[in-house]
Parts: C-alpha cells; sequence; structure tokens
C-alpha cells in the first residue's frame, strides 16, 4: 500500500439521481392508492428484545457466499434490489423496502410474494405498485422531504431518515419496527472480486457502477492496527458509509449489528467498536486509579 497515495476522506456529499421535483409529483398519486401507512402497520413500535434477530439483506458481492445463512432467520428483510434474488434463492423475505424513485427498480420486483409485506416510499414510481399489483403493502414517506406539504396531504404522517441508500433505510424502518438484534447480509459497500458490484447482475443496460475510489481503513478490529484494509468502491458506497458513520454516532446504542461477509462497513464498525471498547478501558483504568475520568 506504500506505493498509493491517500488522503483523509471528508466531505462526501450526496445527490439524487431522479430530481426532487420529479419524485414528489408521485407522492399524492401514491397516497390516493389508499395503501396503509407504515406507521399504522401492528408491528410498529412493538419492541422485539434481543432475542428474536432479523437480517437486513443488501445485494452486495459477498451474499452469494452468506445466502445459506438467511435459512436460519424467522425475520428476513429484503433491501431494494435483493428481493428477486432472494426468492429465486428460495428465500421469501417477511419485509421488502424500497425506496429509488426511478422505474428501474420495478425490474428488481419481477417476482413478488404474497407472503411479503412490501414497504414503499411514498415517491417511488408507478411501476413499482404496478409490479407489485394484488401484494401487501405500506407506504413511508422518505426524508428530506417538505413537512408542510406533508400536513397538507397527508395529515399524521410519518417521515423515515437514515441515509442515502434503501439499506440505510431499512436499518430505520426495523428500529422503529422494534428491532435491536439486526444482522447485515451482503452489506459490502464496496466492490468484491474481480469488481463485481452485487451478487447478481444489473437488470437493465442503463445501470453502472460508474468511476471508483480506493478507500483504506486503517484498523478493522482483526489484527494489529498496522494492518490496513483497502476497498476499492464506487460513489454510491461512500455515501453509504459515510452515512452509517453518521447513524451509529446517533443511534449506534439503539441496535446491535453482527455483519455476515467482509466489507466496508464491517470495518467501520469494527474500527467504531474497538475505539469505544479503548476508550472505556482507558475511563476504567483512570477511575481505579483514583485519576479523573477519561
Amino acid at each position: 500500500m506504500s506505493d498509493r497515495n491517500f488522503a483523509l476522506m471528508a466531505g462526501v456529499n450526496t445527490v439524487a439521481a431522479t430530481p426532487a421535483d420529479q419524485s414528489n409529483k408521485n407522492i399524492p398519486v401514491n397516497l390516493a392508492r389508499g395503501f396503509p401507512r407504515l406507521h399504522q402497520m401492528p408491528e410498529f413500535q412493538r419492541v422485539k428484545g434481543p432475542n428474536a434477530p432479523i437480517a437486513l439483506v443488501g445485494g452486495g458481492p459477498s451474499l452469494k457466499e452468506t445466502i445459506g445463512e438467511l435459512k436460519d432467520f424467522r425475520h428476513v428483510f429484503a433491501c431494494g434490489s435483493s428481493h428477486d434474488y432472494l426468492v429465486k434463492s428460495g428465500i421469501i423475505p417477511e419485509y421488502c423496502a424500497a425506496c429509488d424513485p426511478d422505474p428501474v427498480m420495478a425490474s428488481y420486483l419481477k417476482t413478488p410474494s404474497t407472503e411479503t409485506k412490501y414497504l414503499i416510499s411514498s415517491h417511488c414510481d408507478d411501476a413499482v405498485f404496478k409490479a407489485l399489483e394484488g401484494m401487501s403493502i405500506a407506504l413511508w414517506h422518505c426524508a428530506p422531504i417538505d413537512k408542510d406539504f406533508l400536513d397538507e396531504v397527508d395529515p399524521g404522517w410519518h417521515i423515515v431518515g437514515g441515509g442515502c441508500t434503501v439499506g440505510l433505510r431499512a436499518l430505520s424502518i426495523a428500529i422503529v419496527l422494534g428491532y435491536e438484534n439486526i444482522h447485515f447480509f451482503g452489506f459490502d459497500t464496496c466492490l468484491g472480486e474481480k469488481d463485481a458490484h452485487h451478487a447478481y447482475e444489473f437488470e437493465t443496460a442503463e445501470e453502472e457502477v460508474g468511476k471508483t475510489y480506493d478507500v483504506k481503513v486503517g484498523y478493522c478490529g482483526e489484527g494489529p492496527a498496522e494492518d490496513a484494509k483497502v476497498f476499492r468502491c464506487a460513489g454510491y458506497h461512500l455515501g453509504q458509509a459515510a452515512h452509517f458513520k453518521e447513524f451509529i454516532s446517533m443511534y449506534g446504542g439503539m441496535f446491535t449489528p453482527t455483519f455476515h461477509g467482509g466489507g466496508l462497513l464491517r470495518a467501520i464498525w469494527e474500527m467504531t467498536k474497538t475505539k469505544s471498547e479503548k476508550f472505556e478501558e482507558l475511563r476504567r483504568i483512570a477511575l481505579e486509579s483514583g485519576g479523573p475520568p477519561v
């Protein structure tokens, strides 16, 4: 790694692929469909406890190697495009979330199931609702969104934040559904071997990875601090990584994560956890020695 020049990563900006004006036009149309809202679901904010694990499933390359482990989970939550891959692999998810306002999202919902609860953002395209015709659907609003506008069109609204990807929104949804024991599958947040972008191929010719970047994480919790790891990432990976760091800094105490498979997001979590453990150890030593708290 000495032959590479790395700079401190900071100031990651995210921009929606679909203009807000365009996606916002979908909201009144979708509200008129009459589907219940996320916050009206019976399981909303019902505490599940640590003995009720839920698997959040992204589409990262490592999912190919870990998908067999999902058969041990009663609660499986598909994040966006991973839906059809799960179904074709014999796993029917309990939940599936979608928030991409691009009609391409419908291309990953070709095998819907009546056993799945589809949690669809109010700004999704009509093609998604056509693909899910006859299925169980609940709507939610994707932040950022104009609250005055929501007061007019959907009194009693509930907004879901969390980050720039459906995976991070699904994490927020899992928490508000009462889950705290959360397992992450396919949340690599980086390219895999031979620059694989997902565990499956793109469904359309228009989709692309775009420009990639090498990201070095100085400590991954798996060896000496000098054993840094380098991950090749697309722009959307960097956005998800930055927002995940922000998310755990604010809400990390609300859930216990377990990562299945490697990748950048796991490395970030391991590094954060290790720093926290070191801080608590230093604090304990200072208190036991009669010194000031760290």
